[in-house]
């Protein structure tokens, strides 16, 4: 088996400017509203001050193993913002939390405020459950992301001397009981530090963890399913691949493909996260599926391929987005496909840990739009209204694009290099959409060349090159394998990649009790009233009558009568916006 290599790479996230569209209003949401919520409660709870350092038995706010994670994941986020836009009061507030994360490292390197202040005696000794791991992770990559938002090596130098005492700590000739990480993303930091530093220390660091994690959990070469606790085993994932392309490691990345095709084949929800697949649970859990959308990133960066890119798009446009309020300050944990109406989105740290999380990937989100390798090709995997630039092949290449997606398949895409230049444009191919049509300058292209998904358009391209994709996008019935017992009989409704819902404020009878006929004809309608615009799905579904039951629980079926309603679905990411109530995605067939 050849060694891997990274065959691409995302534009820098400074050059990719979401103009409009669905992602639009989203990401300010959480760029303003959302981030500055995130701060004050971390004013409000002590976990700015905590990292003073200045915190004595007996008084109130008793910092906590997992608040410094917390800090230096809104640093990531803020930081990712301010690769974008303008923003003073954010910048201001970033130089502060960068100044206390560096305030709080000790001589020796190590940082943490929980075990200075609260149990210093017992630095690594809970390294599985201790959050020592998870914070280093965090507060390296955010140290990174800093360095590569305003230019300060200040907190760069920090994160290299914490990453120093990791090395003395976890040597490979030591062996310490329970010595592996826990949740952390601990190997993803340390090859994001050794690509910025170019030092191969920090690679060989992370390869130490991985060894380290196979102590704990049996080897991570011979892994091939996602088992026990998916936090722990996701979180390294994205990590592994890096490691593997890094240090050409082969047999691992055999693993990561092995645990790929696990989570895809055997224990993927419709709406893109992970788990054991039952609709009440509390899965997928929005952590998790951000660390496989960051897995299935590195693994299309290796191998390009349109089924790690249609992950990404199911899995952003349905639980990430649904993860997050309309106006971005309240959010889900757990991203469930039936409830009763006791699920609702909570407040940052109101036993809602995610916030942090999601604000860092919904502020990257241009990270994911386009890829490409320094000679070409430049691929397109998501679409959204934008401007982007990169350098392909030595010549700066800037695009525009414009569209409605996902409400409506037509892109239009303008291509301008600085000068005549010759390479291959890939646009995806989402695997829901059955035909699509594509033009350059109004002239159609029959039968475009497709490569694992993507169509490709080789010519010399030049200023005001106008490229034309449209994705039939038309409303589906999904039905799930006969294995997934909880939901035999029934079918969920999916238009494009959004995956809809019913919601109880929409319907008289209970939603759980709504059923719908085999070939009932389905239509799909922009509703301009909801959330400024939103594509539902109408038709003709039926509720069980409760007359004639004379307080029996059970009655021959030839005696049930079922009377007639509308049906309407909406986009399963906008659930529990307008008020508390039962909602269902898998609808029971008449």
């Amino acid at each position: 088996m050849p060694a891997p290599k990274r065959k691409l790479k995302s534009f820098d996230l400074g050059k990719v400017k979401i103009e409009g569209g669905l992602w639009k209003p989203r990401l300010n949401a959480a760029a303003t509203g959302g981030l500055m919520d995130i701060y004050s409660k971390l004013q409000q709870t002590g976990r700015l001050d905590a990292l003073k350092l200045t915190w004595k038995r007996g008084r109130a706010n008793k910092p906590q193993p997992s608040w410094d994670c917390d800090v230096a994941k809104w640093l990531e986020a803020a930081c990712c913002v301010l690769q974008q836009r303008k923003a003073p009061k954010l910048e201001t507030l970033v130089g502060k939390v960068a100044k206390l994360l560096a305030g709080a490292q000790q001589k020796d390197g190590y940082v943490n405020s929980y075990i200075t202040t609260v149990t210093p005696t017992k630095r690594w000794k809970d390294l599985a459950g201790g959050y020592e791991l998870d914070f280093a992770a965090t507060f390296i990559s955010a140290a990174v992301t800093h360095y590569e938002t305003t230019d300060s090596k200040t907190l760069l130098k920090a994160a290299e001397k914490f990453a120093d005492h990791l090395a003395s700590v976890f040597d490979g000739e030591k062996k310490l009981k329970g010595g592996y990480p826990g949740a952390a993303a601990i190997e993803l930091a340390l090859i994001k530090l050794a690509r910025a530093t170019k030092k191969d220390t920090y690679t060989a660091l992370a390869a130490r963890f991985i060894e380290l994690r196979g102590q704990a959990f049996g080897s991570v070469y011979k892994r091939t399913e996602l088992y026990g606790s998916t936090t722990t085993v996701t979180n390294f994932l994205p990590g592994a691949v890096d490691i593997a392309t890094e240090t050409g490691d082969a047999e691992l990345l055999g693993a990561c493909n092995a645990i790929w095709k696990d989570l895809t084949l055997q224990k993927m929800y419709i709406t893109g996260g992970a788990g054991c697949l039952s609709n009440d649970s509390d899965y997928p859990e929005t952590s998790d599926t951000i660390a496989h959308v960051q897995f299935a990133h590195r693994m299309f960066h290796v191998n390009p391929d349109s089924k790690y890119t249609d992950f990404i798009e199911r899995a952003l446009y349905n639980t990430i987005l649904a993860a997050c309020s309309d106006r971005g300050w309240k959010y889900f944990d757990t991203n469930p496909l039936a409830s009763n109406g006791q699920h609702r989105r909570e407040k940052c740290f109101a036993n809602v840990t995610c916030a942090p999380d999601l604000a860092r990937l919904l502020n990257s989100f241009g990270d994911y739009v386009f890829s490409t390798a320094p000679r070409g090709p430049l691929y397109v995997n998501l679409y959204a209204q934008c401007t982007a630039a990169a350098s392909v092949c030595g010549t700066d290449v800037k695009l525009q694009m414009r569209t409605d997606y996902p409400w409506d398949g037509k892109v239009n895409l303008s291509v301008a290099p600085a000068e005549g230049l010759t390479f291959s444009l890939m646009l995806r191919i989402p695997s829901w959409c059955r035909k699509f049509t594509v033009c350059v300058n109004g002239k159609r292209i029959n039968n475009p060349p497709r490569k694992k998904g993507y169509a490709q358009i080789r010519r010399q391209w030049a200023t005001g090159d106008e490229v034309t994709l449209e994705l039939e996008m038309p409303i589906e019935r999904i039905t799930a394998h006969p294995r997934m017992v909880n939901n035999i009989a029934k079918t969920a409704i999916q238009r494009g990649p959004l995956v809809y819902c019913i919601e109880q404020c929409d319907y008289s009878p209970n939603v759980r009790s709504v059923t719908i006929g085999q070939n009932a004809a389905l239509t799909a309608r922009l509703d301009k009233k909801l959330f400024g615009g939103a594509v539902v799905i109408e038709g003709k579904a039926f509720a069980a009558s409760k007359a004639g039951w004379g307080g029996k629980l059970y009655r021959p079926s030839e005696q049930i009568q079922s009377r007639a309603i509308k049906l309407r679905a909406i986009p399963y990411y906008l659930w529990d916006n307008r008020s508390a109530g039962p909602m269902a995605v898998w609808i029971p067939e008449a």
